[in-house]
């Protein structure tokens, strides 16, 4: 029951977690366990306060903020029933989803996203970050045909949701200051952020570089898909961590997997905890896709893909969890 008021709205019976109250001592309510319960009075379509609950005989409803979906592929959900039985790990989902770009005309891309972003606007989110990728067959560093029909999308739906897009662009290819120029641009441009995979190439750490630099250059936030495997040998996350210190660089920085984390022995995952803390970086978890994924050998895994989101979180990073994928082939 919404009730009109002097106010702009009245939520009647409502419940708001203190944890997400910027002044508790000043919004009103009584205290319930980790909540404040009463009548929420809305002014200007925001939360204004809490007044005494009025009875309604109905059980209290709690309100929260939109959510944020911080890491997702909409460009190529719902393409898992045009694979046969794809096996193997990162490599034969990435090989298998490459194959699938026969189907992606303009009107193939377009049905599936918006299927993909009804169901986020649908489970409560109000922003949404999608990476998309990047390059066409004739030309790897133009925009993409989904680069395209994504900007629609987020124009059409950009009274329910914030869509910001980051294409999924090759660290190598960045290395190219010409190249990450030029893509920079095109994504300042559109209101974006700068999207980047990081594995094991081995041009990764100028390419990083690089990636800071055109940041620096255009004002952008960076979006890093970074060691997104069990291998030892992956360090991109560590590198990351080492150029956002040497740069200084001030803007958001995103590092999406971040699996190998678990590889490390307390000793040496302290040390690059401090690191990474020290240098303003954000983790995004991303289990469902990383379970499924990650350790797919013969025999039992004896790691799991998922980042190390508690030790993260003690060491003072912010750490954020994303969808990642949705009926693909990478999960």
């Amino acid at each position: 029951m919404i009730a009109q008021h002097a106010t702009d709205l009245v939520l009647p019976n409502a419940r708001v977690p203190v944890s997400l109250i910027a002044r508790p001592n000043e919004f009103g309510g009584s205290r319930i366990q980790d909540c404040v319960h009463g009548d929420l009075l809305i002014r200007n379509g925001r939360a204004d306060r809490l007044v005494q609950a009025s009875p309604t005989g109905e059980p209290p409803r709690v309100v929260l903020p939109k959510l944020a979906e911080c890491h997702v592929h909409l460009d190529k959900c719902y393409t898992i029933s045009r694979m046969n039985g794809v096996r193997g790990g990162l490599q034969a989902a990435i090989a298998a989803q490459s194959a699938d770009r026969v189907h992606w005309t303009h009107s193939d891309i377009r049905s599936r996203a918006m299927r993909g972003l009804e169901e986020l606007i649908s489970s409560g989110c109000g922003i949404v970050r999608s990476h998309v990728d990047w390059g066409r067959d004739d030309d790897p560093n133009a925009p993409s045909l989904a680069w395209s029909v994504l900007r629609e999308l987020a124009h059409e739906c950009s009274d329910r949701v914030t869509l910001q897009l980051a294409p999924l662009t090759d660290v190598e290819q960045i290395a190219d200051p010409e190249v990450a120029d030029a893509i920079a641009r095109e994504i300042a441009s559109n209101g974006g952020v700068l999207g980047v995979f990081v594995f094991d190439q081995a041009d990764r750490r100028r390419g990083i570089r690089q990636a800071f630099e055109a940041a620096e250059r255009h004002g952008l936030a960076l979006d890093f898909h970074v060691d997104e495997g069990l291998d030892d040998r992956l360090d991109g996350l560590e590198i990351i961590a080492d150029m956002a210190i040497e740069t200084g660089f001030q803007g958001p920085v995103l590092c999406g997997h971040a699996c190998n984390l678990m590889n490390l022995g307390s000793e040496s995952l302290d040390e690059l905890l401090e690191k990474i803390e020290l240098s303003g970086l954000s983790v995004a978890a991303l289990p469902a896709a990383n379970l499924f994924l990650q350790g797919r050998a013969d025999g039992t895994p004896d790691r799991r893909g998922v980042t190390r989101i508690l030790e993260l979180r003690a060491a003072g990073v912010q750490v954020a969890v994303g969808t990642d994928n949705l009926q693909d082939a990478f999960c």
